[in-house]
């Protein structure tokens, strides 16, 4: 939602509207207190969104990296 502020005599807020529509995630688990963030110039937003319709993205986990790492040193 976004309103409009007046500032003339005093603050004077106007009506709020929809910015957009989305599916804001719910809960999201311990360390994670907003679902959304929002740039310092108010811009561009960040939101976990539920996706059911969509397929996982794989992931690819490695296994001692360290070793590999150091190995490319050499």
């Amino acid at each position: 939602m976004a309103a409009p502020i007046g500032h003339a005599p005093g603050f004077q807020p106007g009506s709020a509207v929809p910015l957009f529509r989305t599916r804001v995630a719910g809960p999201l688990g311990t360390g994670h207190r907003f679902p959304i963030a929002v740039t310092r110039d108010g811009q561009r937003f960040l939101i976990y969104v539920e996706t059911r319709d969509a397929t996982p993205e794989p992931i690819t986990v490695v296994l001692n990296w360290k070793a590999m790492f150091l190995e490319s040193k050499k």
